[in-house]
């Protein structure tokens, strides 16, 4: 799930941009079109995206450790002994 939830984001952008009537896509087509006076709303289309991704990425991180304790990667190196 750590890795599908960002691949979501990008593949939506991606369908969106094969003739979606909005999105993040159609906004980043419609940016480009526009030429250099929208380049400054493409970039942040991009960040925006990116930005997704990354909270998505890390809100399952979170609710991955908080529902497993018990993973090796988890657990304390100075903790108590099993």
């Amino acid at each position: 799930m750590k890795i599908a939830a960002p691949l979501a984001v990008t593949s939506s952008i991606v369908v969106e941009l094969m003739g979606a009537p909005d999105g993040l896509g159609v906004l980043m087509v419609s940016s480009l079109y526009y030429g250099s006076a929208q380049i400054g709303m493409f970039w942040a289309t991009i960040m925006l995206s990116i930005g997704i991704g990354l909270i998505s990425y890390l809100a399952i991180s979170l609710v991955e450790r908080w529902l497993t304790p018990w993973q090796p990667e988890f657990r304390t190196k100075g903790g108590r002994a099993a």
